[in-house]
């Protein structure tokens, strides 16, 4: 009780007493900060538990009570003793967590939204697969990743993506989640830390996330398991994006559930083209080579058609 420790290792199934100050600290599985403790730059493990009254500063919870928001993937939300979290405020020294209703207890339970953090896991370790696939089959890095409510995208440092190169890619990509591939995390000292992806400019401890004969990237993100749980890759696009070409992808749920919306559009073109599903792009072109004049009879049933594309273009 009552004292101060700085760059600390706490080991496994460990407690921290009360009124303790830890700095630079490392908390590993099943480790317990009991109440009134402040724990500034620290690393937590698995279902490392922090008491009522902690405050944290620069704490990252791979996999315990809370994430800020960390390497691009977006903050987890949940309940606090039954009131819902809202917003997570990281200001650089302390992490604030917004509630809709004021928390009066002095010692609350937290749940994490776990359906939330499971689909941001997937959309993340997606990302670091793709990423790596790209990089292997045509030498691409990624600059930056962007991780959105609806969709997520990666900007590559390359001239441009053919149809083909995209096909290959999501191709390649979804094999390797067909194999199944294991996905571990470990902490590194900085300076020995190999093979990466990415060289990291960071001096000290790097959390290194590794995909089983692909990728090692340092990475504070949450993750999968293994490459299987990611479900599958779609990648639905590229554009250029100043000089650099921006990759549109969905994972698991996500991809799924775009990949059926885009079908409902097409089947709804088709029947409206009265083609088949794999024959609406040629109508599309038919029928815009000839231009309708408005006594066309083709006039109304093109305008529809357009629609319905210019639809599928929007979404």
């Amino acid at each position: 009780n009552a004292y101060f420790r700085e760059h600390v290792i706490v080991g496994d199934n460990c407690v921290v007493g009360n009124s303790c100050e830890l700095k630079n600290a490392l908390l590993f599985n099943n480790c317990q900060v009991p109440h009134f403790n402040y724990v500034g730059d620290s690393i937590l493990g698995h279902k490392a538990h922090l008491g009522a009254g902690v405050i944290l500063s620069n704490a990252k919870s791979f996999a315990g009570n809370v994430t800020v928001e960390l390497d691009g993937q977006p903050f987890d939300t949940g309940r606090l003793g039954g009131r819902a979290v809202t917003d997570v405020v990281d200001d650089g020294e302390t992490i604030a967590h917004l509630l809709d209703a004021p928390l009066l207890e002095d010692e609350v339970e937290g749940i994490v939204d776990w359906p939330r953090r499971l689909d941001h896991m997937r959309q993340h370790t997606g990302q670091h697969l793709l990423s790596a696939v790209l990089a292997e089959l045509y030498g691409y890095q990624t600059v930056s990743v962007h991780f959105g409510a609806e969709y997520a995208t990666l900007d590559l440092d390359a001239p441009q993506l053919t149809p083909d190169q995209l096909r290959e890619a999501e191709r390649r990509a979804n094999a390797v989640v067909m194999e199944n591939r294991p996905v571990s995390v470990s902490v590194e000292d900085a300076a020995a830390a190999a093979s990466l992806r990415k060289a990291s400019d960071r001096s000290g401890t790097l959390r290194v996330v590794t995909i089983a004969d692909l990728d090692r990237s340092a990475c504070g993100g949450t993750h999968v398991r293994a490459t299987g749980e990611i479900g599958p890759i779609l990648i639905r696009g590229a554009e250029r994006a100043r000089k650099q070409v921006r990759l549109e992808f969905r994972c698991g749920l996500r991809a799924i559930g775009r990949a059926r919306r885009d079908l409902e559009l097409l089947a709804g073109m088709a029947a409206s083209a009265s083609a088949g599903v794999d024959e609406v792009a040629n109508e599309v072109f038919r029928r815009r080579k000839r231009v309708p004049r408005g006594d066309d009879e083709e006039a109304p049933a093109f305008v529809e058609l357009l629609g319905l594309t210019q639809s599928i273009d929007q979404r």
